[in-house]
């Protein structure tokens, strides 16, 4: 999956501790973002391969004899055995012929990667890069690289290479040849990130600088992109973590495109999925959501119903009624999508004519309550299929968005979450699940809220899975990060999980944090001291901790808010600082 999303510890303003939401659910997006490449018949390779016009026929019979293996390795096998006779352009296709009968899901690509073959292959292409000239070369090795996920040093100079020579090439790449090219970047350097930052300085830089220009060209071509091209361009500007008026551009162009010429009907349920998952990411990073951006658009008199939300709604709609044909991490995007969309808008902002309000309805278009409830009840069905991440990502979505309350209508979502709980803490399953699985699913099970009926039922399993999660955070301490940590201790302070396993949890866990306190926020600090004191951990072994924090206000290392001082306040009427004599002067 992508790098998580940034999130943090949300604070409630109005209550007296705050409650702790766990980090943004990460999108799993790795396996959904697979970037297909239409058909290449075998003349066409052979016109490909005689771009130059410098193969004679004995090469062409050697190509010819290439494009009638069955498999990546036959292919490089040939290769390895003919590498002198291939020309530039003649082994960039060799690459991409290979890389193409790698199957669609990415399996068999370790084996290829890792093969001797590859290696002599790469490192002749090296030796070559200079030579590599017309644009078709250029966008099919980039998609080679990206398809193959290739992070070798000849890797890495064969895309130093791209970066420097294709930007005075697009204009001549069709539309399928730049968004294949973005989608590579993507890839190989999410976020825009350098794997080997030491080798090259300004590497991250000259990715950003091909894929804003990349961006630039696509916005141009708007009509001319097929749904598959404008997904997988969206998806990729998304990972690449794009800003600026170029990927604003775009974006606005995308939605404008969705919203008034496309048919969702189109486009295939992974193309939906990672349409709603790329806009959800750049409208919550800010991008054309802005209030500049948006009086912007309205001075242009853009569509009303082109805005993200109305999109996201839209792609909603069609989803719903074809949720069977989703893959279960799919499913997972869509409703991660979904919460980051509308799951912390301002009270002030108005999705549908309507202003968001609190409840299980939260104000949004009900085909988005509609659309996750349906969601909840295909991943019941399936729910074998999901990964740890994708349980815990729906689970998250559907407390987020106050979707697990006593009505009726929640009763889907209840009974998925109920579902999610009773698998994870089947025997040692929840060892299995990454430490932000556990803190995100923890946290939603102490939302859920049962009708009258069914909360003796309800409250056991929570319970069960509380004891499971507590014993697992337990043993993987040092394994979670300090943000999934505040998270599960603040869940385990829940009024229905303050069981004996949370008490052995949190007198361990402050004793641990009394140690780190330089590495954890103030937030963090504070969530993990006032569980603590909820769960009755004894004040002797909250004193360490609680000092560390006192002496860190004291020299003034830390600075509290309103909401971290009422915190603060219950804490130590808890478990009552002891400072030394020097400091008591500055802390009185």
């Amino acid at each position: 999956p992508l790098p998580p999303p940034p999130g943090g510890l949300a604070r409630s303003s109005s209550a007296a501790w705050s409650t702790t939401a766990p980090a943004d659910a990460e999108a799993d997006t790795d396996a959904a973002s697979g970037a297909s490449i239409a058909g290449t018949s075998g003349e066409e390779l052979r016109e490909d391969w005689d771009e130059d016009g410098e193969n004679d026929d004995e090469t062409t019979k050697l190509l010819m004899s290439i494009e009638c293996l069955q498999s990546s390795m036959e292919v490089l096998r040939c290769a390895t055995e003919n590498l002198e006779r291939l020309t530039p352009e003649t082994m960039v296709a060799v690459l991409h012929h290979a890389a193409r009968h790698l199957p669609a899901d990415g399996t068999g690509v370790c084996t290829i990667v890792g093969s001797p073959e590859l290696a002599l292959v790469l490192a002749q292409l090296r030796r070559l890069l200079p030579c590599i000239r017309h644009a078709r070369a250029i966008a099919r090795l980039a998609w080679t690289l990206g398809k193959l996920d290739l992070r070798s040093a000849d890797a890495d100079a064969a895309v130093s290479y791209l970066c420097s020579v294709a930007p005075a090439a697009l204009p001549k790449f069709t539309p399928q040849d730049l968004s294949n090219t973005l989608w590579s970047l993507a890839r190989l350097r999410p976020g825009g990130h350098v794997v080997n930052a030491g080798r090259r300085a300004g590497g991250a830089a000259s990715v950003l600088q091909l894929a804003h220009g990349i961006v630039a060209e696509l916005s141009r071509r708007m009509e001319h992109l097929s749904a598959q091209c404008l997904s997988n361009s969206l998806w990729a500007a998304a990972r690449l973590q794009l800003r600026g008026r170029a990927v604003e551009v775009f974006l606005r162009l995308c939605l404008q495109d969705l919203g008034t010429t496309r048919q969702l009907r189109v486009f295939t349920p992974q193309g939906l999925a990672n349409t709603m998952w790329a806009i959800a990411e750049l409208h919550s990073s800010g991008v054309c959501n802005s209030p500049a951006a948006v009086a912007a658009a309205t001075a242009r008199g853009e569509c009303d119903s082109c805005t993200a939300p109305h999109i996201c709604v839209a792609i909603a709609v069609d989803a719903r009624s074809r949720l069977h044909e989703f893959q279960p991490q799919e499913l997972s995007m869509l409703a991660w999508s979904c919460a980051k969309v509308f799951g912390k808008r301002a009270p002030s902002e108005r999705v549908g004519g309507k202003k968001r309000g609190r409840g299980a309805g939260g104000g949004r278009p009900h085909e988005v309550n509609q659309f996750l409830l349906a969601l909840a009840q295909e991943a019941s069905r399936r729910l074998t299929e999901f990964t740890p991440q994708g349980l815990s990502n729906i689970a998250w979505t559907l407390a987020t968005l106050s979707l697990l309350g006593p009505q009726e209508s929640c009763a889907p979502a209840r009974r998925f979450l109920r579902e999610a709980m009773v698998a994870a803490a089947h025997g040692d399953e929840l060892s299995s699940y990454a430490p932000q699985a556990v803190a995100n699913l923890l946290w939603a099970a102490v939302r859920l809220e049962a009708p009258v009926a069914e909360q003796e039922e309800a409250l056991g399993v929570v319970r069960a899975f509380g004891v499971a999660a507590a014993k697992d955070a337990t043993l993987r301490m040092l394994d979670f990060s300090w943000r999934d940590l505040a998270g599960v201790s603040v869940a385990l302070a829940h009024r229905s999980l303050r069981l004996p396993e949370a008490l052995t949890f949190l007198t361990l866990l402050v004793g641990h944090a009394a140690a780190c306190c330089s590495e954890l926020s103030p937030q963090m600090m504070l969530n993990i001291a006032q569980s603590a004191v909820r769960v009755h951990v004894r004040p002797e072994k909250m004193q360490a901790m609680v000092d560390g924090i006192a002496a860190a206000l004291a020299c003034g290392r830390l600075h509290f808010n309103e909401v971290d001082q009422r915190q603060w306040m219950e804490v130590q009427e808890y478990c009552v600082p002891r400072l030394p004599p020097h400091m008591m002067h500055v802390w009185g």
